[in-house]
């Protein structure tokens, strides 16, 4: 099996794609590349780099061996006819930010007089809960197990 392994340029991981010959043109692994990650090549250049020296492959007629290691970025194309992509019509992925209204619950913060007739259990036990409020414990799972 003949294997050029392939990332786009900020993600970690590579990628395989198996080419099925021992070398491979850099234009028929743009297209296959393009294939595979659902890239539309009419819309986006892609421009291919080696993964270890840093050179970027300026010709589509280039060829690479297999077992190498490549990543591409995906780079708008300037012209006028190329079309245009899509609007969503979708309102969670318009891309809008909007903030949710904070409610501060009665329990996090009691009056000054309230906090000093306490007991000292009390008194732990209302901090303990007020600081802890907004920490759930789901978001608190430790990644080193």
């Amino acid at each position: 099996m003949s294997f050029i392994h392939y990332k786009f340029k900020p993600m970690l991981d590579y990628k395989n794609l198996d080419i099925g010959s021992i070398q491979i043109s850099i234009g028929d692994l743009k297209r296959a590349i393009g294939e595979k990650e659902k890239i539309n090549l009419e819309c986006f250049k892609l421009v291919i780099y080696n993964s270890a020296s840093k050179r970027k492959y300026e010709n589509d007629e280039e060829i690479v061996p297999k077992n190498i290691s490549v990543y591409y970025q995906r780079i708008p194309k300037l012209e006028i006819n190329t079309p245009k992509l899509p609007e969503t019509k979708n309102e969670n992925a318009s891309g809008k930010v909007t903030k949710s209204p904070k409610v501060i619950c009665q329990d996090e913060h009691i009056q000054s007089e309230k906090f000093y007739q306490m007991s000292e259990q009390e008194r732990l036990t209302h901090v303990q809960k007020a600081a802890t409020k907004k920490y759930p414990m789901y978001n608190c799972v430790s990644l080193y197990y």
